[in-house]
């Protein structure tokens, strides 16, 4: 009886191992193909909210599908570089025939695992890091173009598909150089080379420390900020034109902080006298932009597409994308099975709409005429507008007061002493500024970040309830102001 069962064990995994076998080795080109062109959507989609949100749920399916992209497109491309296909047929659950693939047609899928290599225009590095191996992602460039040259070499002569095959090859080969070109222009040592003149580089800032430490042992009297006079222009709110020129200004200025330059002092008096004279949103909203200009130049394709070489080539590269599509659907398909046409036609549609998202991106970038075209309906009170006023107040009364005590502590900023204290002041500022707290400074000065951070939430929730026990018992109203300061502190520490 165990001679039987074990005989029929073995005949049962003798012949399931070479169904699965076949069954691999007849879906895995196909299945990575689907999984390449699935993860190249996934990054299309989520790579620009990777700015505006660092929840897991966006990084975490962002970072995993930036990770496979570069790998499950090159191990297809070598897949049909070493013309693993099955010519046979197997039947899969369903029961429908799946046959082999044909040669003709993967040579076809080859050049837009360029494409596909070539990535996203919203993202091409995930990380400050991933730019410096630019040199490893040129080497990949030649090798991966090499492979596929090899494939359509091993076309045959009379491949009806060799034409839009050729051109989805110039298309892959321009989107992969772009990728490559924006790796080099964010590596550290090319961004800074392009900083603008103002930026102090010479200086070592470690150095600098070092000299101000020193100086301060020796009791010398360290360097004193001269400001110039204050502009004189009024608080008015700028137009979104002024607030996107006055961004590309300061981003020009100050995108060397993101590999670590210092500045002469004439440019940080330049830009607080600008802020000074700012309101609350116009200055955060210079900021935010500021802030995406940096983003775009480090992390997206987008330094790559500001010139007249890359424009042509990117309307040249739609253009291909167009006429190789054509071709396909014109071509006869009666050779192909129906699974194979389908999945062309993904890579073909997928490629056209990723064509056309990264023209809007370029259209509508920051960088370009968006704010212009916006402009004329300046004023026009909506009632989107209202609503986001409703639900926002409370968020318009904290960018206020966090603006107003900047500008209260940079104009009481004479020396460079004063800025490093409220620099590396951890709450402890407003205990020596309020009479009568003193006392408290040990208890927030002998603990590390972290503590602090809980000491202080403690803290403001222990003062705001309070406060709020003390006005519903005495039956009297508090000052405006105070209780205007007592929700913002709590929506703060919330």
């Amino acid at each position: 009886m165990m001679a039987f069962c074990v005989g029929n064990t073995r005949r049962m995994t003798m012949g399931i191992i070479p169904r699965w076998k076949h069954l691999w080795n007849t879906w895995d080109l196909r299945g990575f193909i689907i999984l390449s062109l699935c993860l190249q959507i996934i990054l299309t989609l989520l790579a620009p909210l990777r700015k505006r949100t660092s929840t897991y749920l966006i990084i975490i399916p962002l970072w995993s599908s930036y990770l496979l992209a570069d790998w499950v497109a090159s191990y297809s491309l070598g897949l049909i570089t070493k013309g693993k296909v099955d010519a046979n047929y197997i039947s899969n659950k369903t029961g429908v025939h799946v046959d082999g693939m044909d040669q003709d047609l993967i040579a076809f899928w080859a050049p837009f695992l360029l494409v596909h290599l070539g990535g996203s225009d919203t993202i091409t590095a995930f990380a400050l890091e991933d730019n410096e191996f630019w040199i490893r992602h040129l080497i990949s460039l030649v090798i991966q173009c090499f492979g596929t040259v090899c494939v359509l070499v091993k076309t045959p002569p009379h491949n009806p598909l060799w034409v839009p095959t050729t051109l989805m090859f110039v298309n892959g080969i321009i989107k992969y150089s772009e990728r490559t070109g924006a790796f080099y222009l964010a590596s550290a040592n090319r961004f800074k080379k392009s900083m603008n003149t103002n930026t102090d580089s010479s200086l070592n800032y470690m150095e600098l420390m070092e000299k101000f430490r020193l100086n301060e042992e020796a009791k010398l009297a360290t360097s004193t900020i001269t400001q110039p006079p204050r502009s004189l222009a009024s608080k008015r709110n700028l137009t979104e034109l002024e607030v996107l020129q006055y961004a590309y200004c300061f981003f020009g200025t100050f995108k060397g902080l993101a590999v670590d330059l210092i500045f002469t002092q004439k440019t940080p008096n330049q830009s607080r006298d600008f802020f000074l004279n700012r309101t609350a949103k116009d200055a955060f909203e210079v900021v935010e932009l500021e802030l995406n200009f940096i983003y775009e130049v480090l992390f997206t394709k987008i330094p790559v597409l500001y010139s007249y070489f890359c424009v042509i080539c990117r309307i040249f590269s739609f253009v291909t994308v167009c006429v190789a599509a054509i071709l396909f659907v014109l071509e006869s398909k009666l050779r192909f099975t129906n699974v194979d046409v389908r999945i062309t036609y993904g890579l073909i549609f997928s490629s056209l709409v990723l064509d056309i998202v990264g023209l809007f991106v370029l259209v509508f970038s920051k960088r370009t005429l968006n704010f212009l075209l916006r402009s004329h309906v300046e004023g026009k009170t909506s009632f989107w507008t209202q609503f986001l006023e409703i639900f926002h107040v409370r968020k318009v009364k904290c960018i206020d007061f966090i603006f107003e005590e900047l500008k209260r502590r940079s104009e009481a900023v004479d020396n460079l002493q004063k800025a490093m204290d409220i620099s590396s002041s951890r709450g402890d500022l407003v205990l020596r500024d309020e009479g009568g707290w003193s006392r408290l400074l040990p208890y927030t000065l002998d603990v590390d970040y972290g503590q602090r951070v809980i000491l202080w939430h403690i803290a403001t929730d222990l003062c705001y309830y309070s406060d709020f026990n003390e006005k519903s018992k005495s039956k009297r109203r508090i000052n405006t102001n105070r209780n205007n300061s007592r929700e913002i502190a709590k929506l703060l520490s919330d």
